[in-house]
């Protein structure tokens, strides 16, 4: 294998070995990535903040079920609201076919 922009040729044990230091830092590199996410999530945990979007209040996922139900698309309705966060309430409720449309 030669790749075009580093001209390091592989055929050689000298290209061998570079070949395979470059892996090892990029693997190297990665675990390091994966362990400050995990120390990063607990330092996070520790604070009593929770990982992922922050729940939907009550008032605003009634409000805009609401809306739905009375006839507006859940596109309109959820306007002023994350939609993300809405839509997935809604699927995970699926209180009326229209809001689930995928079932």
């Amino acid at each position: 294998m030669t790749p075009l922009e580093e001209r390091l040729d592989t055929s050689s044990a000298a290209g061998e070995l570079v070949f395979h230091v470059f892996g090892s830092i990029a693997h190297f590199e990665r675990r390091l990535i994966g362990e400050r996410t995990r120390d990063g999530l607990q330092a996070a945990a520790a604070k009593g903040r929770k990982p992922g979007r922050p729940q939907l209040e009550e008032e605003k996922l009634s409000s805009a079920l609401a809306l739905v139900q009375g006839g507006l698309p859940p596109g309109s309705a959820t306007r002023h609201w994350p939609f993300d966060s809405i839509q997935e309430t809604f699927w995970k409720s699926c209180l009326a076919p229209y809001i689930c449309p995928f079932v």
